[in-house]
């Protein structure tokens, strides 16, 4: 996928990684931008800090924990994706626009989230989706969860709002 910063109107290849399905945290290097992602079972970081950062941007006590980034920046959960070129930061908002055009099975009602944080990155939506996750909270029928988990599950196989790139066992 390409983006375009907005300050050096320089074109950039990125890729679009969601976090709610691959099991990591991330952050961004304050000085280049450049992301950290961090797999959750990794066992060198708190168990604690690492809960607080399931599936989005890294809890505050994980940062002492990180390496500093190549360009001797440091990550930080403060930080956003920045230009490759000029270093300016990116804005969400104004990404929004080729993101948005290039997600995959992206639909006229898809929509980027408008930021750098949160576990919805991919701002994906459905409402049979949403309808099954109340419906799952409303149960404590294990057979009936695990129906509805079944539903969920095939919804997101069919729309594909995200592409897992591994899996860690």
């Amino acid at each position: 996928m390409v983006g375009a910063c907005e300050d050096c109107h320089k074109r950039f290849e990125y890729t679009l990684i969601h976090n709610g399905v691959n099991s990591s945290s991330y952050a961004y290097c304050e000085r280049c931008g450049t992301v950290a992602i961090l797999d959750l079972s990794d066992s060198r970081f708190p168990v604690e800090s690492l809960k607080k950062s399931a599936y989005q941007v890294i809890a505050p006590g994980v940062e002492e924990h990180l390496k500093p980034c190549s360009c001797g920046g440091k990550f930080s959960a403060k930080s956003a994706p920045h230009c490759p070129f000029c270093q300016q930061p990116l804005s969400a908002v104004k990404a929004a626009a080729y993101i948005e055009q290039q997600a995959p099975k992206s639909a006229a009602d898809w929509l980027w989230q408008n930021n750098w944080k949160g576990n919805n990155r991919m701002g994906w939506s459905h409402p049979e989706y949403d309808r099954l996750v109340n419906a799952t909270k409303g149960t404590l029928d294990p057979k009936e969860a695990d129906a509805l988990m079944v539903g969920m599950l095939t919804l997101l196989s069919d729309e594909l709002p995200a592409l897992p790139l591994y899996y860690n066992f």
